[in-house]
């Protein structure tokens, strides 16, 4: 708990400082890590028990799973941790990139325009045939969790 309790404080701090290396939100995060931009993913428990939505937990999974492909680091919080519910508060994805990426204010407001408010995420990009649907949100995230290698 130490570890992420000092990365979300550093994540706090570099929204303050270098706000342009400090991202979250699903959007902004999935664009930093298709630049291969983030040092250190910063997610919450509760995305990966979504019992209501396999779309958004695997979107998650993979998310995590690309951020350690790129040599990033990946902390998952507990939502029954203070650090957890204030990660969540600012909607439960964070990152600290490696380099500034300045131009993402202007790429979501251009993909909003460009989509007329549907989701930058395309579900049907997954093939559901791998996945635990029991409904149990601590098996659903068990699940995904041994499929991050966690």
């Amino acid at each position: 708990m130490a570890r992420e309790v000092e990365i979300l404080q550093k994540f706090m701090r570099m929204i303050d400082t270098h706000p342009d290396q400090a991202q979250y939100g699903y959007f902004h995060v999935q664009k930093a890590n298709e630049r291969g931009a983030i040092d250190s993913l910063l997610v919450t428990d509760e995305l990966f028990r979504s019992a209501h939505s396999i779309v958004q937990r695997k979107k998650y999974v993979q998310l995590v799973e690309d951020v350690r492909d790129q040599g990033g680091k990946v902390y998952v919080f507990s939502s029954l941790h203070v650090s957890g519910t204030q990660l969540q508060q600012v909607s439960g994805v964070a990152a600290i990139l490696r380099f500034p990426l300045p131009e993402l204010a202007e790429m979501e407001e251009e993909e909003e325009n460009l989509s007329h408010g549907s989701s930058a995420y395309d579900g049907d990009a997954y093939d559901d045939s791998e996945t635990n649907d029991s409904g149990d949100p601590n098996e659903l995230m068990a699940f995904d969790m041994v499929n991050m290698g966690l």
